[in-house]
C-alpha cells in the first residue's frame, strides 16, 4: 500500500482543486515561510478524523474553509480527499484503490465518504486502526510535534507503542466489552433482589405445599377407612343391641338363686366359728410355755459345751508354748553376737570410705588445674605467632598505598587550580543572566496560579458531575429494586386474591355451594369480615367452627344448599341465614373489674402494627378490651348484606382481655358469657378453661387476608418510593445538565488560556534552557572543585594515618615477642601432669571396691537387727501366756459342774408340756375340717351371685354404650357417605375383627401422621406452581446473563493477553531499536525505554531517558533543540524498525539540526525508503538534495491562494 494523491479544494488557502501526486521514496515539500506548506499537512490531518481546530493551527469551523480575497469569491465548503494504493488489502477493504473523504459546509456540517459512499467517522477510524497511519499516529509528526513526543506523558508514550504493536483495535474491543458487562452487572444486580426474594418464597411455599399435599393425602386415606369402620361398626353394633338383652334376662334368674343359698350356709359357719376360736386360744397358751421352756435349755447345752472346749484347749497350748520358749531363748542370743559383730565391722569401713573419697577429690582438682593451665599457654604462644605474621603483612600493605596516593594529591593539586580559574570566568556572565530569570519566575509563577485555579474548578466540577453520577446510579438502583419488590407484591397480591376467590381452603362441601353462585349465598362467614391485626388468635378461638359457616339470604336457600349436598353426596355444612337467626340481649356497657392487675408482656411478642390496633381498639381498663363484636367488623364489600348482625349472633356479649389472669378475675366478678385472650385461651361462661399450644394453627383464610392487606401497604408504599426516586432522578439530571454546561464553559475558557500559556512556556522553557546550561556548567565546576578538594584533603589524611599505623605495627611485633618470650618460660615451670593422672586412676579404683562393701554391709546389718527385734517380742507373749493359764483352769470346772444339773430338770418339763399339745391339736383340726368345708361351699356361691352381678352389669353398660355408639356411629356414617369413598380403590366392606384391626392401626397411624405435619396453607398447592413458574424463568434469565457476564470476562482476558503479548513484544524490540539509534546517531549516547509500572502492563506508562557520552544524566526538558530533534528521530526511526508506516509526514523536524545532523537523518530515512514513503515540508537544502521528488508552495498574497509546482529533482 502507499499513498497516490492529495486533493484538497476550498481548504484554508487552497481556493481551487489541487492535486498532490507521491511517488515511493522520499518526497520533499518546500516554500517560504506563510506559503501553505503546512497546510497541506493540516489537509491530512483534518481527512483523518482530526476534532480540535487547534491541532490544524485554527480557532472553529469557518476557519478551515477558503475565505477569499482580492477579486476571489470565498468558498461555501472545503473538501480534502487521500487517494491510496490498496492492490496488496494492506487496509482491511475489498477494493484496490481507496479514496478518503471529508467535507464541511458554511453551517459547520461534516461529510465522510470512503470511495465516495457516505461514511461515518468511526468507519474511517476503523479502517486505519492499527495501521500506524492516523491522526495521533507516529507516522504523521507536525510542527513543532518532535519536541512535544520528547515532552510526552508515559500515558501519550505508550499510545505509541501501542499504535506500532496493532493492539488499539483490541484494547476498543475491550473497551466496549467492559461497558457491556457493566450493563450485564446492572441487569444482574436488578434481578438478583428479585430472585433472593422469591426464592425465599418459593423454598417457604415449596415446604408449605408438600405439607399441603401429604395433609391431603392423609386427610383421603383417613375419611376412606373412618367410613369403613363406622360402617362395620354399625352393622357390628345393630346385631350385638338384640343379643345383649337376651342375656341379661337369664342372668338375673341366677343372680335371685344365689342370694338365697348363700343366706342358710353363712349361719352355719358362724356357729363353727366360735368352737375353733376357743380351742386355738388354749393352744396358742400351752405353745407359749413349750417355747420358753426350749429356749432355755438350748440355751444351757450350748454354755456348757463352750466351757467343755475351753478346758481342753487350754492344756494343749500350754505344752506347745513351753517348747516354743526354749527354743527362742537360744536364737536370742546367738542373733545379738552376730549384731554386734555386724556394727563394729561397718563403722570401720564407713570411716575408710570417707578417707578414700577425700584423697580421690584432692588429686582430680590438682589434675584439671595443670591440664588447664598448659592448654591456655600453648593456645596463646600459637595465637600471638599468627598475630605477628599478620602485622607484618599489614605493614608492607600500607606503605604501599603511600607511596601511590603521593602520586595522585600532586596530579589532583594541578587540576585543582586550572578548574578555578575557570570558574571564575563563568560567574560574571551568570550573574547578568540570573538578574533576567527572576523577571521570569515572577510571570510565571502568575500564570501557574491562574492554571492550577482554572484546573481545581474544572476538577470541582468533574467531581460534582461523577457525584452527581455516583447519586443517580445509587437512586436508580433504588427505584429498580422498589420496581421489582412492587411487581413482587402486586403478583403475590393478584396470587392470593385468586386463591381467596375461588375458595382453595375450603372442604369440598363448602367450596362446592360457594362456587356454585347460588342466589341468596352471600358467602363464607370468614371472608365477611375484617379482623385486625393481633386479634387473629382470639376471634379464631371464639367463632370455632362458625368461621368457615356459610351465610346465606334466610332459612330457604339454607335449606337448598343443604338438599344440593345431600343429591350430590358432598358431605355436610353449616348455614347462617341472617333473616332467620335470633341474636342474644346485648350488653352494651363493658365488664369492669377493681383490681389493677400485673401489666401484659404481648407487646414484646408482637410486631408493633399488631401492637397499635391492639391499643387502638381497647375501649376497657386494666386488661379488658373490648367486646368481639366490637373488634370484628364487616367487610366493605358487603355492607349492604346486614353482616354486623351475623357478628353480633356469632360473637354475642363475648370479651377479649388480654391474658388469663385478666379472664379469671372476671369471671369472680359474675361475668356469665364468654372471655377469651390475645393468645386464644378462652373461659366459658360456666368457669370451663381451654387453652395450651393449638397444633392447628392460626386459621389459613383469615391468614392470607391479613397476608393480602399487608400486601395491600407495601404496594402503596413502594408506588410512594417510585415516585420520589422519579423526581429525585429528575433533579439530579437537571443539576448535572447545569453542572456539564458549566463545565463546558470552564473548559473553553482555560483552552484559551492554555494557548497563551504554552506560548509563554516555551519562551520560558528557551530562557530556562540558556539559564540550565550557565548553571549547570558551574555547578559542575563547583562540584568538580568541591569534589577534587575533598579527595586532596582525604588522600593526605589518609598518608598520615598510615603512617601513624605502620609505628603502631612496629611497636605491636615488639610487644607480642616480648610477651610470647615469658609464656615459655612459665610452660617450662608447670609439673609433670602424667604422674597425677596415675594416681588418680589408682585412688578411683579402691574408692569403688570400698563402697560396694560398704553398702553390702549396711544392707546386711539391717536385716540381722529386723530378725532380732522380732525374736524378742514373740518371746515377751510367751511369758505373759503362762502367768494366766493356772487361773483360767480351776474356774471352767465348777461352771460346767452346774451346768449339768439345770439341763437335766428341763428335760423333763419339756416332756410333759409336748403331750398336752397334741390333745389340744387334734381337736383343733376336726372342727376346722368342718369349717373349710362350709367356707368353701359359701364361697363358690358367693363367687357365682358376685359372677352374675357383674355379667349383668356389664350387659347393661354394654346396652348403653353400644346404643349410644351406634347412634353417633350412624350419624358419622351418613355424614362421610358418599361416591366418591365407595369408588376409592382402598375401600371395601370389613368381615372380621382382623381386618377391622388392621384398618383401625391404619387410620390412628395417619392421623398421627396428619397431626404432625401441623398447620397447613391448602391454597400453597397451586400458589407454589405459580410463584416457582415466575421463580424459574427469572433464574433462567439470571443464568443467561450470568453466562453471558462469564463470556464477556473470558473474551475480556483473552484481548488483555493478547494486548500485553503484543504490547510486550513491540516495547521490547522498540526499546532494542531505540538503543541502537541512539548509539548510532547520538554518537553512543545511551538511550532507553523505561516502564513506569512494569509489573502491570495494562496501565504502565513509558518514559524516554538518555545519557550522552561524557556527561551526566540529565532532564529531557534541559536538552538542546537539536538535542531533542535528534532523539525523537532515534524514537520514531526505533518505531519503523519494528514496524514501519506505509506513509509518513514530517513538517520541518530537521529544523534545530545542523547540516551534519540533518545529513545523518536524511540518510537514515534513505534506509527505509523501501518499507515506507516519506513526505517531508523542509527549508534544509541537504534535505532537498536527498529528495527523490520536490514540490514548491507559493502564495499570492493579495488573495491568500496558495499554488504547488511540482520540480524535477
Amino acid at each position: 500500500m502507499y499513498l497516490k494523491a492529495l486533493e484538497l479544494t476550498g481548504f484554508k488557502s487552497f481556493a481551487n482543486k489541487t492535486i498532490v501526486e507521491f511517488d515511493s521514496g522520499i518526497t520533499s515539500i518546500v516554500g517560504p515561510n506563510g506559503s501553505g506548506k503546512s497546510n497541506i499537512l493540516d489537509a491530512i490531518l483534518w481527512v483523518l478524523g482530526e476534532q480540535s481546530y487547534k491541532n490544524i493551527r485554527a480557532k472553529e469551523s469557518s476557519d478551515i474553509i477558503f475565505s477569499g480575497g482580492k477579486n476571489k469569491k470565498p468558498k461555501s465548503m472545503a473538501e480534502v480527499s487521500l487517494i491510496i494504493d490498496n492492490g496488496d488489502r494492506y487496509l482491511d477493504i475489498d477494493f484496490s484503490e481507496v479514496k478518503i473523504t471529508r467535507r464541511i459546509f458554511k453551517t459547520g456540517e461534516n461529510e465522510y465518504l470512503i470511495n465516495d459512499k457516505k461514511s461515518r467517522l468511526k468507519d474511517i477510524h476503523t479502517l486505519f486502526m492499527d495501521t500506524g497511519i492516523g491522526k495521533q499516529a507516529y507516522s504523521i509528526i507536525g510542527q513543532g510535534r518532535v519536541e512535544r513526543i520528547i515532552g510526552s506523558s508515559p500515558k501519550e508514550l505508550k499510545e505509541i507503542i501501542e499504535e506500532a504493536a496493532g493492539v488499539k483495535r483490541a484494547k476498543i474491543e475491550k473497551d466496549e466489552s467492559e461497558k457491556k458487562l457493566q450493563d450485564l452487572k446492572n441487569e444482574i444486580e436488578k434481578i438478583d433482589y428479585v430472585e433472593k426474594d422469591l426464592k425465599h418464597r418459593v423454598d417457604y411455599l415449596k415446604i408449605e405445599q408438600e405439607k399441603a399435599k401429604l395433609f391431603r393425602e392423609y386427610s383421603k386415606k383417613i375419611d376412606v377407612h373412618k367410613f369403613m369402620v363406622l360402617e362395620y361398626g354399625v352393622n357390628e353394633k345393630t346385631s350385638l343391641k338384640y343379643e345383649y338383652e337376651e342375656k341379661s334376662q337369664e342372668v338375673r334368674e341366677e343372680l335371685e338363686r344365689g342370694e338365697k343359698t348363700f343366706s342358710e350356709k353363712q349361719a352355719e359357719l358362724e356357729k363353727t366359728n366360735e368352737i375353733r376360736v376357743e380351742l386355738q386360744e388354749n393352744l396358742k397358751n400351752k405353745k407359749n410355755e413349750r417355747n420358753k421352756n426350749f429356749e432355755n435349755l438350748e440355751m444351757l447345752k450350748e454354755e456348757y459345751s463352750k466351757l467343755v472346749n475351753q478346758n481342753s484347749n487350754l492344756e494343749t497350748e500350754a505344752n506347745e508354748k513351753a517348747r516354743r520358749k526354749g527354743i527362742l531363748e537360744k536364737d536370742i542370743e546367738e542373733k545379738e553376737k552376730i549384731l554386734n559383730d555386724s556394727k563394729s565391722e561397718l563403722e570401720l569401713m564407713t570411716k575408710d570410705l570417707a578417707e578414700k573419697e577425700r584423697e580421690k577429690n584432692e588429686l582430680e582438682a590438682k589434675v584439671k588445674g595443670v591440664k588447664r593451665k598448659s592448654d591456655e599457654i600453648a593456645l596463646e604462644l600459637k595465637e600471638r605467632t599468627q598475630k605477628n605474621s599478620n602485622f607484618e603483612v599489614d605493614k608492607i600493605k600500607v606503605a604501599g598505598e603511600n607511596e601511590d596516593l603521593e602520586k595522585r594529591v600532586f596530579g589532583a593539586t594541578n587540576e585543582n587550580k586550572r578548574q578555578i580559574a575557570e570558574k571564575m570566568g563563568l560567574e560574571g556572565e551568570f550573574d547578568r543572566i540570573s538578574q533576567e530569570k527572576k523577571a521570569y519566575e515572577v510571570q510565571k509563577s502568575e500564570k501557574e496560579k491562574q492554571k492550577f485555579e482554572r484546573e481545581q474548578k474544572i476538577q470541582k466540577l468533574n467531581e460534582k458531575a461523577d457525584e452527581l453520577k455516583k447519586e443517580y446510579s445509587e437512586i436508580n438502583k433504588k427505584k429498580n429494586e422498589s420496581s421489582y419488590k412492587l411487581e413482587n407484591f402486586q403478583v403475590r397480591q393478584k396470587a392470593i386474591a385468586n386463591a381467596i376467590e375461588k375458595n382453595e381452603t375450603f372442604n369440598q362441601s363448602v367450596k362446592h355451594i360457594l362456587n356454585e353462585k347460588i342466589d341468596g349465598v352471600i358467602g363464607a362467614f370468614v371472608n365477611l369480615i375484617d379482623v385486625p391485626a393481633g386479634f387473629e388468635e382470639a376471634v379464631q378461638t371464639l367463632s370455632g367452627g362458625m368461621f368457615r359457616d356459610i351465610v346465606v339470604r334466610d332459612s330457604e336457600i339454607g335449606k337448598k344448599c343443604i338438599e344440593i349436598l345431600k343429591r350430590k353426596k358432598l358431605g355436610r355444612a353449616s348455614f347462617l341465614p341472617v333473616e332467620d337467626i335470633r341474636v342474644s340481649k346485648i350488653n352494651e356497657n363493658l365488664p369492669v373489674i377493681e383490681k389493677i392487675l400485673q401489666k401484659s408482656n404481648f407487646q414484646n411478642r408482637m410486631p408493633q402494627e399488631e401492637i397499635q390496633n391492639i391499643i387502638s381498639n381497647t375501649k376497657g381498663k386494666n386488661g379488658i378490651i373490648d367486646f368481639a363484636r366490637n373488634i370484628v367488623k364487616a367487610d366493605k364489600k358487603f355492607v349492604n348484606e346486614n353482616i354486623e348482625k351475623v357478628i353480633q349472633f356469632v360473637y354475642g356479649n363475648s370479651v377479649v382481655v388480654e391474658n388469663l389472669e385478666v379472664g379469671t378475675e372476671l369471671l369472680k366478678k359474675g361475668f356469665n358469657d364468654r372471655i377469651v385472650t390475645l393468645e386464644g385461651d378462652i373461659i366459658t361462661s360456666r368457669g370451663r378453661m381451654t387453652g395450651g399450644h393449638s397444633f392447628k394453627g392460626k386459621d389459613e383464610i383469615l391468614e392470607r387476608k391479613k397476608e393480602l392487606k399487608h400486601l395491600e401497604g407495601e404496594i402503596e408504599e413502594n408506588k410512594k418510593d417510585l415516585d420520589k426516586f422519579e423526581k429525585k432522578l429528575s433533579e439530579i439530571v437537571l443539576e448535572a445538565e447545569k453542572v456539564g454546561k458549566e463545565k463546558e464553559e470552564e473548559e473553553k475558557l482555560f483552552e484559551n488560556f492554555k494557548n497563551d500559556y504554552q506560548s509563554f512556556n516555551e519562551n520560558y522553557d528557551d530562557f530556562s534552557i540558556k539559564f540550565s546550561r550557565k548553571q549547570r556548567e558551574i555547578n559542575t565546576l563547583n562540584y568538580e572543585i568541591s569534589e577534587s578538594r575533598k579527595f586532596i584533603l582525604e588522600k593526605e589524611t589518609k598518608i598520615k594515618e598510615n603512617l601513624e599505623l605502620i609505628q603502631n605495627i612496629e611497636k605491636c611485633i615488639e610487644e607480642n615477642n616480648l610477651k610470647m618470650e615469658n609464656l615459655r618460660e612459665e610452660l617450662k615451670k608447670l609439673e609433670n601432669i602424667d604422674e597425677f593422672i596415675q594416681r588418680l586412676n589408682v585412688a578411683d579404683k579402691e574408692y569403688e571396691v570400698l563402697k560396694v562393701r560398704t553398702d553390702n554391709n549396711k544392707n546386711r546389718f539391717g536385716e540381722i537387727e529386723t530378725d532380732y527385734r522380732k525374736l524378742l517380742r514373740e518371746k515377751a507373749e510367751l511369758i505373759e501366756f503362762e502367768k494366766r493359764k493356772d487361773l483360767l483352769g480351776s474356774e471352767l470346772i465348777g461352771k460346767i459342774s452346774k451346768l449339768k444339773s439345770e439341763i437335766g430338770e428341763n428335760e423333763k418339763n419339756r416332756k410333759s408340756i409336748f403331750g398336752e399339745i397334741q390333745e389340744i391339736e387334734k381337736e383343733i383340726q376336726k372342727v376346722e375340717g368342718s369349717e373349710r368345708k362350709l367356707i368353701a361351699e359359701i364361697k363358690g356361691i358367693e363367687m357365682n351371685i358376685l359372677k352374675y352381678k357383674n355379667e349383668y352389669e356389664k350387659i347393661i353398660e354394654k346396652i348403653t354404650r353400644n346404643n349410644s355408639e351406634l347412634e353417633f356411629q350412624t350419624s358419622e356414617f351418613k355424614e362421610l357417605e358418599n361416591d366418591e369413598i365407595l369408588n376409592d380403590e382402598e375401600y371395601f366392606e370389613i368381615a372380621s375383627e382382623e381386618e377391622l384391626a388392621d384398618i383401625k392401626r391404619k387410620l390412628a397411624s395417619n392421623e398421627r401422621s396428619r397431626m404432625n405435619i401441623g398447620a397447613v396453607n391448602m391454597a400453597s398447592i397451586e400458589e407454589y406452581e405459580h410463584e416457582n413458574e415466575r421463580y424459574q424463568s427469572i433464574a433462567a434469565q439470571k443464568k443467561d446473563l450470568l453466562e453471558s457476564r462469564e463470556s464477556l470476562l473470558g473474551f475480556i482476558r483473552e484481548i488483555e493477553e493478547e494486548v500485553t503479548s503484543k504490547f510486550f513484544m513491540a516495547y521490547e524490540q522498540i526499546n532494542k531499536n531505540f538503543q541502537y539509534m541512539c548509539e548510532t546517531i547520538l554518537n553512543g549516547a545511551k538511550g532507553i525505554l523505561k516502564m513506569t509500572d512494569p509489573e502491570n502492563l495494562l496501565t504502565t506508562g513509558l518514559e524516554l531517558s538518555v545519557k550522552y557520552k561524557n556527561k551526566p544524566e540529565q532532564t529531557l526538558l534541559l536538552l538542546s533543540g537539536g538535542e531533542k530533534s535528534m532523539l525523537a528521530v532515534s524514537f520514531i526511526m526505533a518505531i519503523f524498525m519494528f514496524k514501519p508506516s506505509p506513509f509518513t509526514f514530517f513538517d520541518e523536524i530537521e529544523a534545530a539540526l545542523d547540516e551534519k545532523n540533518t545529513k545523518k537523518i536524511v540518510e537514515l530515512l534513505h534506509q527505509f525508503i523501501n518499507k515506507s514513503q516519506f513526505i517531508l515540508i523542509t527549508h534544509n537544502k541537504e534535505t532537498m538534495k536527498g529528495s527523490h521528488r520536490l514540490y514548491g508552495v507559493t502564495m499570492n498574497k493579495e488573495i491568500g491562494e496558495t499554488k504547488i509546482v511540482s520540480v524535477d529533482v
